[in-house]
């Protein structure tokens, strides 16, 4: 008999060709020009806050569903999966841990008492793929599901969203969302056979007020996406087309939508001042974006 691991072995990282690598692109192609072709970043040693809390309480919901929500291994887990992340992908926000630690406590309590979900698969890596039959190689995507689970005898990917807002705002901000459409698009054949058909995907939240607690799960049917489904499939392949042609040099549209739910983008500085915003930007080589020097297929300065 082989002998399962003690501890769930979480992935770094996001899935690669998932909603992450052309989402900015959809809302900003300065944006994604910025981050994906330019590859300018602040300067700051650690991942932001919200971000490091958010992989931190991921790592713990997927080694607590490991553990078939028992016992409270999930918190060595947590910090086994921060010491990966800090050899694979930066250092954490300071305090980061312990903010995590103690959100995921109330979340755990919460359904202590209350009825759960049969697991299926926990962080499940789709193959990379198209979203709509006879789709090139070059718009084929993939997607990582943080669970996918039986509710209600139907099968459901399981997304953990933590907010600081209520259930009802994670409601109405992700019954129409790229993230969830790519989700259900890109399921297919072979994962019915594994689960079963898929019903949606179940929004499982975390409310972080003070102690964070849990809240009923959000059903996204995939019955009531049909319409959304059908343009979605057309227009990521219309996205992912366009985006290709971002290259260094190129002069791309700016939508002036910088204020957004989270804060302002990332990148706000430099549409709003260039050169003069530029200090707290760094080129993916770690050096300050002010010392930047023109090259060959690099003429554009990079505030602009």
């Amino acid at each position: 008999m082989i002998k399962r691991p003690k501890f769930f072995d979480m992935p770094t990282g996001h899935s690669g060709a998932g909603w992450h690598a052309i989402e900015s692109f959809i809302r900003c192609p300065k944006e994604y020009q910025f981050a994906q072709v330019r590859r300018i970043k602040r300067g700051s040693p650690f991942i932001p806050a919200p971000l490091s809390i958010g992989l931190l309480l991921h790592a713990a919901r997927a080694q607590w569903l490991y553990d078939e929500r028992k016992g409270d291994l999930w918190k060595e887990g947590m910090q086994r999966y921060a010491a990966k992340t800090e050899a694979e992908e930066g250092k954490l926000a300071p305090g980061s841990m312990q903010a995590a630690r103690d959100l995921f406590v109330g979340y755990e309590s919460y359904w202590k008492v209350r009825p759960t979900t049969q697991v299926l698969a926990i962080e499940h890596l789709m193959s990379l793929r198209g979203v709509r039959s006879g789709a090139p190689a070059w718009a084929f995507r993939t997607a990582r599901y943080d669970s996918i689970e039986k509710w209600r005898g139907k099968t459901w990917i399981g997304e953990l969203k933590s907010t600081s807002d209520s259930a009802n705002r994670l409601s109405e901000q992700y019954a129409l969302h790229g993230q969830l459409l790519l989700q259900m698009a890109l399921w297919g054949e072979e994962e019915d056979d594994t689960f079963g058909p898929l019903e949606g995907v179940l929004i499982d939240p975390m409310l972080k007020r003070g102690a964070s607690v849990g809240a009923p799960r959000i059903e996204i049917r995939k019955s009531e996406c049909e319409h959304a489904l059908s343009w979605f499939r057309k227009d990521l392949q219309m996205w992912l087309l366009q985006a290709q042609m971002v290259d260094w040099d190129a002069g791309v549209e700016r939508k002036p939508n910088c204020m957004r739910t989270y804060g302002p983008c990332e990148f706000r500085g430099l549409c709003l001042k260039g050169r003069k915003g530029a200090n707290p930007f760094v080129l993916e080589n770690g050096k300050a974006l002010v010392t930047w020097q023109p090259s060959s297929g690099q003429t554009t300065p990079p505030w602009e």
